[in-house]
């Protein structure tokens, strides 16, 4: 299977969005999804949409991050991964680490080097592959134990390249 992600607009990827978020895990998303200030990416697999994720620039909100108040403060000049959405039958694959290239190349070309996210206990892990640091504080969202993490790419980037080469020469490619 080849996967590949790329920038897109939200009427590519919501249905993916509203069938993991909504349908599949039964979350009151819905104002997140449709939230128009987000900066999406599109993940496909043999050219099927397979995920997506929306990523919110601090400085471009219309109106406040989704999770600032009860997990963090976000500086001025960070963004939010808001959505991180993959199919059930594209889970367990290499899929994700094409979406998080993408946001390591807005980290390296933009004036954004910071990122929050919340993130549920099965994907945890995940993010801390990546880069994240996952907080040890879980607080209930939507009826899920959910973890607050952040990325610096500077920070992340030494991190990768100590643990895992491989992802590393992917993530800078």
């Amino acid at each position: 299977m080849e996967f590949s992600a790329r920038s897109c607009e939200l009427s590519e990827v919501i249905d993916v969005y509203r069938d993991v978020f909504i349908t599949e895990k039964g979350w009151s998303a819905e104002d997140l999804i449709n939230r128009p200030d987000g900066r999406n990416f599109i993940l496909l697999a043999d050219g099927e949409l397979a995920g997506g994720m929306k990523i919110i620039l601090k400085m471009e909100a219309q109106t406040s991050l989704m999770f600032e108040q009860e997990f963090y403060q976000i500086p001025d000049r960070a963004g939010e991964i808001a959505i991180v959405a993959i199919r059930k039958k594209y889970r367990g694959t290499s899929s994700l680490k094409y979406l998080f290239r993408e946001l390591h190349r807005l980290m390296r070309t933009s004036e954004i080097s910071e990122y929050y996210a919340i993130v549920d206990s099965k994907v945890n892990r995940v993010f801390s592959l990546f880069g994240f640091i996952m907080s040890e504080d879980a607080k209930t969202i939507w009826g899920d134990e959910c973890f607050s993490g952040c990325i610096k790419i500077h920070e992340a980037m030494e991190t990768i390249q100590k643990n895992h080469l491989v992802l590393y020469e992917f993530l800078k490619s």
